[in-house]
């Protein structure tokens, strides 16, 4: 057979919704919509899981059908659900296949030419740190996924190492066993370090470092381990910065006086995976995540993780020295998934509804990462997010959580939005919620443009709905301020600045439902999703300038500096 096939991935999987299909892999999910793509992608699947010549297939198939089936393999293949392999390749390598069944599958799956990846894993040389309880484990996993060339920095082979790695050899996969009197340089560096071992773990790391070597480590505080690789500029973040920003539950509670087996055990089969994944598969994108257990229920989560500005790391984060070299490939995951994906390294440590009452508004808990944190935490705190709807809150909490990272100053606000428009409404409005609060609306106050905004008077339907659900008369006044913003008050004690009427008591009703629904006995504030439309950015230019307020840009973390802008607003004049 020659040409190519179409080869369906080994990590996707598909759910038939109404009118499409749903499908996942580890690269995200997406909807195909259509009456009958689910029923093709059923029928499809089994012959794409083998692997199929296109024309083959829709040579087989009548004139409309084939029109359609060649739409749904071309989407498939551009959402890279479908990968396109030399029709003869296969394995390539019936003994590698035959003993490492799994490794092999992996490659077929992920990368063109999968013979060439496990050969890379064969003769990539690894040293492996640390006492021989933990080494011994996980030079056992490293040898069953396929390295071929494994160096004890810290102790000799024992026994069951060398039967095992005779053993190998017996059957046609010849492993290279040696002891500390090996050479380290060019090896890459594996390590797992009980809790209080952090300075070991550095010491390794700046040893790899200064070889050029990269390295992979397994840390632990409380009962969470942190797993993560890193290679000298890769541009990516390294273990320190993974370390300092880690935040999950599990390190607050009582560390165990050492790793037992279980623990090893884990932390040998994730390491092995993770570096084969890169060795072998070429994957880059494994540097940019972090592997996060709970010791305490094995659960495992695989987070975006970005370098920290104030790590004391040194050429892993610098990124390529030559300009021949490619710089770090994009991360998978874009806004807003980056943030919620990055639960355990990112600015959102967790969004959900607690034991917050749910009606009328939806109410969600934010927990914010301390930024600037140097060590792991296991707590956090944040606002209440309200909207009206999940998809609502959950939208402004990312944005809240990623503004979080950029703490004012004096009296300056920030602000975050997926464009250089939103970023500096936001701002502007979270000023005057505050600055403005002098400035009480009234019928004295309202100029001729705001005059036909009489009080108690409801125009949009939104305002409309939410007055609504307040269940009661609901007295609302509006007033325009000199800068061209207006204000609105509800029940003559919330009130809310708008770039017009409608936005105004929008969001003065929304926050007046939410004080009604959340009481005043959390002291945590509760923080309203956007309303309404976007101001071109001239007229919010004319407003900040016309209070006396001037801009800059703000630095974000690189985990969503691509997708997202953001400014800071103090009083001054623009530059």
């Amino acid at each position: 057979m020659t040409g190519t096939v179409l080869r369906l991935r080994a990590d996707a999987y598909y759910v038939p919704v109404p009118n499409g299909v749903w499908i996942r892999t580890t690269d995200g999910s997406f909807t195909l919509n259509g009456k009958t793509v689910a029923t093709w992608v059923e029928k499809l699947a089994p012959l794409l899981d083998r692997g199929v010549v296109p024309d083959e297939l829709l040579g087989a198939l009548k004139p409309e059908q084939a029109a359609f089936v060649d739409t749904l393999l071309k989407a498939l293949e551009q959402r890279k659900v479908l990968r396109r392999e030399p029709a003869d390749e296969g394995s390539d390598d019936p003994e590698s296949a035959r003993l490492f069944p799994q490794q092999a599958e992996f490659l077929r799956h992920f990368i063109p030419r999968p013979a060439e990846g496990f050969a890379r894993a064969r003769r990539h040389p690894l040293a492996v740190a640390g006492p021989a309880e933990r080494v011994g484990p996980l030079a056992t996993t490293l040898m069953e996924n396929g390295f071929g060339d494994i160096m004890l920095l810290d102790t000799a082979p024992g026994k069951e190492l060398q039967e095992l790695a005779e053993d190998f050899g017996r059957q046609g996969a010849p492993i290279r066993l040696s002891g500390p009197d090996g050479d380290l340089e060019g090896r890459t560096v594996i390590g797992v370090f009980s809790p209080g071992e952090e300075d070991d773990a550095w010491r390794l790391l700046d040893r790899a470092e200064a070889l050029g070597s990269g390295a992979w480590a397994a840390l632990v505080r409380g009962q969470a381990m942190l797993l993560k690789g890193q290679v000298p500029r890769s541009g990516r973040a390294c273990i320190r910065c993974a370390w300092r920003r880690l935040a999950h539950q599990a390190v607050e509670l009582p560390q165990s006086d050492g790793l037992g087996h279980v623990p090893v055990s884990v932390a040998a089969t994730v390491l092995a995976q993770e570096v084969f994944q890169y060795v072998a598969g070429g994957d880059d994108a494994v540097l940019g995540e972090g592997v996060v257990v709970d010791l305490t229920r094995l659960s495992i989560w695989r987070t975006d993780v970005d370098p920290d500005s104030g790590c004391p790391g040194h050429a892993v984060h610098a990124g390529p020295a030559g300009p021949s070299i490619a710089p770090a490939a994009r991360r998978r995951t874009r806004y807003p998934e980056s943030v919620f994906g990055a639960r355990c390294f990112g600015p959102l440590f967790s969004c959900t509804p607690e034991q917050l009452p749910q009606f009328p508004l939806t109410a969600l808990r934010l927990r914010i990462n301390p930024p600037g944190r140097a060590e792991p935490t296991g707590s956090a705190g944040g606002p209440v997010i309200v909207a009206e709807s999940v998809a609502d809150a959950r939208a402004e909490a990312a944005l809240t959580a990623v503004e979080a990272t950029l703490p004012p100053e004096g009296d300056a606000v920030v602000g975050v939005g997926q464009d250089s428009g939103e970023a500096r409404a936001r701002a502007l409005l979270r000023w005057a919620d505050t600055a403005l609060d002098d400035a009480v609306p009234d019928d004295t106050a309202l100029d001729d443009a705001g005059a036909e905004r009489r009080q108690g008077t409801v125009r949009s339907e939104r305002a409309r709905a939410l007055a609504e659900l307040a269940g009661r008369g609901v007295d609302i006044s509006t007033g325009r301020h000199p800068s061209g913003l207006w204000r609105a008050r509800v029940d003559g004690t919330v009130t809310r600045t708008g770039f017009d009427p409608d936005q105004a008591e929008e969001r003065a009703l929304m926050a007046a439902l939410a004080l009604g629904q959340l009481g005043q006995e959390d002291e945590v504030p509760a923080v309203t999703a956007w309303t309404g439309t976007v101001p071109a950015e001239r007229r919010i230019d004319e407003i900040a300038s016309a209070l006396g307020l001037a801009w800059r840009e703000a630095a974000l973390p690189p985990l969503v500096a691509a997708d997202l802008t953001g400014v800071v607003l103090a009083p001054g004049h623009a530059v």
